[in-house]
This record gives structure tokens, sequence and C-alpha cells, in this order.
């Protein structure tokens, strides 16, 4: 019989037949995890943060201009009506054709003939005389300073300005002055002409023209009488009628009601040979708002320009400025010098500046706020600083500020830094250095009481604007020391 084996198992090795238990928590690792991919992520996004900051700083465009000086006046538009004490000559041959024996504006003595009448002319023959009477005195000016003026080169560049001035007064569609100016070209050429030797041919032409003159005024008739000077002064051939409107007395009691009612008065319509005008002294009483007036002081000199007249500048003294009652003032304007070629119409338009600023021009957009302070930025070798700025006039779309000397005024033009280590000047402020050596300004170093300080320690110096430096026109997230490429 087979014999049967028996396996007996140790109680060590004895299996038992138990449910399998499930897999334990490893709370360590999963939070282990958590942190190396949190740190995975944040430094994906430092690299992002640096990288898309990087890519703007070394792709931001930026549009710069330099400072440099201008000069800009602020003044008032308004009409000036011009006062002088005349004296309209009467004489019952004033509705015949007065042939002038004196110019405009010349002084006559009383009783001095002043012209010769001859019976009504047509106006064609009338307008025909004034064209004959222009050019004569025209080429007998040419002929009477050819003698003196021999510098041809001199009168070339007389011509050349007037060429100039012409094409400039008809771009800007001032008729007034492209007249006035087309007549001081012509006689420019014609005194180049009359110095490259051509002065034999003038003087042919000059004396045919008188003849021609001579005929129209036979033509007329013969003279039917002649108008002496009633007083001593200075001639005038035209009236408009308000000579007994604005008068002296309106002058000595210059109020502003008086003032409208000369203004809005209607022109005597008879007809005067011309007019005496007493004195050199000459008046123009202008209005203007009463914000405008504040910026008129009684007694200071003041350039008035007249755009009707040619463009026409004057210096004139501030004797009176009154007020209406209401919203408004009036200036009334002094000078004692009769200009020539000016034509005293009675109103026309008139500039009045009040101030002239000299300083840098910045555009409106390159101004910004920065620490409570108002300034602009500037560039310098890569680097954005803030530099202050003193506004004098805003224009429309610029600013005019105060120049870096005249904020300066009274104290040495250094340059100070106000950081540095024992090395010397710390390298943030060596681009300023530059401009300092380039402006001609002394570098003189501030530690803040003493102590070597590292950049950041201490707060920086802000200047004002300086000449040429390069300033930020158009530019985006500017800091003071951002660095640019």
């Amino acid at each position: 019989m087979p014999r049967k084996e028996y396996h007996v198992l140790s109680p060590h090795a004895r299996r038992e037949n138990t449910a399998k238990k499930p897999p334990r928590l490893d709370l360590s690792y999963i939070f282990t995890a958590l942190v190396q991919i949190a740190v995975a992520l944040g430094a994906v996004a430092v690299v992002v943060y640096f990288g898309y900051h990087m890519l703007s700083t070394f792709s931001e465009p930026v549009t710069t201009a330099p400072a440099y000086t201008v000069t800009n006046s602020a003044y008032t538009n308004s009409t000036a009506y011009v006062i002088r004490d005349e004296a309209p000559i009467s004489s019952s041959l004033s509705s015949g054709f007065a042939d002038y024996r004196v110019s405009d504006g010349e002084r006559v003595g009383k009783g001095e003939i002043l012209c010769d009448v001859y019976p009504a002319a047509e106006e064609a023959l009338r307008e025909q005389i004034a064209a004959l009477d222009a050019e004569i005195a025209l080429l007998e000016g040419i002929l009477s300073s050819s003698a003196t003026s021999g510098n041809i080169s001199a009168v070339g560049e007389d011509v050349s300005a007037d060429y100039a001035a012409l094409m400039s007064a008809l771009s800007r569609g001032d008729l007034a002055a492209a007249a006035r100016l087309s007549g001081s070209l012509r006689g420019s050429l014609s005194a180049l002409a009359a110095l490259s030797g051509e002065a034999d041919g003038i003087s042919t032409r000059l004396a045919s023209l008188k003849a021609e003159r001579a005929a129209a005024l036979t033509r007329l008739g013969g003279s039917i009488g002649k108008v002496g000077a009633p007083s001593i002064g200075y001639f005038f051939s035209d009236c408009d009628g308000y000579e007994g409107v604005f008068t002296a007395e309106l002058i000595e009691k210059f109020n502003a009601e008086d003032f409208y009612t000369a203004i809005s008065a209607a022109p005597d319509e008879a007809s005067f040979v011309g007019k005496i005008v007493s004195s050199p002294k000459w008046y123009v009483a202008t209005p203007v708002s009463l914000k405008e007036s504040e910026n008129y002081t009684k007694g200071r000199s003041y350039r008035l320009t007249f755009p009707d007249n040619g463009g026409y500048s004057i210096e004139m003294t501030l004797e009176k400025l009154v007020y209406d009652g209401e919203d408004g003032a009036v200036l009334l304007f002094s000078s004692s010098d009769l200009p020539e070629d000016f034509t005293y119409l009675r109103a026309q338009q008139v500039r009045i500046e009040y101030r002239v600023f000299e300083g840098y021009r910045i555009p409106v957009e390159a101004v910004r706020h920065y620490d409570g302070m108002t300034g602009v930025y500037t560039l310098h070798g890569g680097y954005v600083y803030f530099r202050r700025i003193n506004v004098l006039y805003e224009g429309e779309g610029y600013y005019i500020v105060s120049k870096y000397a005249d904020i300066e005024e009274g104290k040495p033009k250094t340059y100070r830094v106000l950081g540095f280590d024992e090395k010397g000047a710390i390298d943030d402020y060596a681009a300023l250095d530059a401009v300092a050596e380039r402006l001609g300004l002394e570098k003189t170093v501030h530690d803040n009481g003493g102590t070597p300080l590292k950049y950041g320690e201490s707060l920086p110096y802000f200047y004002h604007l300086a000449d040429l430096e390069e300033i930020i026109i158009v530019g985006n997230d500017l800091y003071h020391g951002k660095v640019l490429n």
C-alpha cells in the first residue's frame, strides 16, 4: 500500500484565508509633488514676466526732440481806431481836381501852397495821373539814391529780400502788404538797373512820364485856383469825414462812453481838399475784454502790429486804460513818431503784444506729472530721467517753459550727483555726467551728510530741463530711471 505522505505546515508558514487590505495613502509624497508643481509654475511665470518686460524694454519705441530756445509772444487781437488832432481844409474849390505840390506827412507852413486846382476830371483820367505820379516818385527816388548807393551786391540782396517778402505776403493772402512790397521790389530792381549802368535809360523814362503827365493836365483845362495851408502842421490829402469826431478833446477827457459814441457816429459827407495835423503825436484807441485788460499797465510800452497796413509794427505807450462799467475796457496808446509808408486808416485790425516769452517750446503731450511735480521725461544714453519744468505760457498745443539758466539765476551752474561709492560717482549717473560735460557745467558731488551712499539709498535730485536735452514726446510706461535700448 503506498505510503501516504503528510506535509505538516509550520505555524509560521500557515496561510490564512483572510481579505486583502487596500493600499495606504502617502500624504507626504503628494505634498512634495504639489510643491514641486507650484515651484515650476512660479518659475514659468517669472520667466514670462521678465521676458515680457525685457521685450518691451528693448522694443518699445519712443519719439524725442531736443529742448531748444524759442521766442514767443502773447498778444491781444482787436480793432484800432486812429485819433489825431486834425483840421480838415475847406475850400470853394474842393469839388475840382487837386494837383498837390506837397506829399502826405510833409510839414508845411501857414499859407504855403498845397495844391493847384483844376476843373473836375473823369475817374479814368484821375487814375492815369495817379499812376504817373507813383512811377515818377519811384524813379526820382532811384536816381537820387543811386549816386550814393554804390554797393551793387547790397542792392541785389534787397531785390532778393523784397521778392521773398512779396511771395510770402501773397501766400498768406495779405494783399495790402503785397501792394506795398511790389512797389519796393520795383524800386530795388530799378536801383539795380541804375547801378548796372542804366541810369541814362531811367532818366529818359522819367522825362517821358513827366511829359505824359503835363499832357494829361492840359486835357483838364487851365488851373482854376490854388489852396494854401490854413495853419502850420503836417499835411495829409485824404479825409474820411471823422476828423470832427476823433478829436483832441476826445483824448483829453478820454472815457469809454465818449469813445463808443465816437465809433458809432456818422461821418461828415462834405468835400475837403485835405487836412492839417497839428502835432506828430498820434493815438490808437482799442477795446478789449476785462480779462485782457489785466495784461496791460499804464505807462508801459507795447508793440502794436497792423495787419491791414502791410504788417507794420511800432512801439507805442499806453497812456490811459478806462473801463466801461460792464465787462470791457478801452486802451489808449500814443506815439510821437510819424512812420513812413503807414496808412492812417481810421479803423484797422491790430495785434498788441503784452509779453514776450523766451524759453523751451514743449508739446503738450510731452508734459508729465511725477511725484507731485510737473515736468518731462528725457533720454540720456538709454536712461530715462525726469526733468522739472516751469510753465511760462500755454499756447495751442504747446507750452513755453523757463530756460535752465533762468531757473538757476544767481546760482553757479553746477551739475549735482547725490550718490557715490568709494570709487566715486556711481555708474547710474554716468549719462548725466556726460550731459554736464557737454553743457560745460561744473560737477559737484553731494552725499547728503558726508556718509558714502549707494544707489537707491537717497532720494534722487530732479533737475530742471536744460538746453538741448532730448525730451521724450511719445513713450509708454515711462518712469524715472527706466532703461531703454
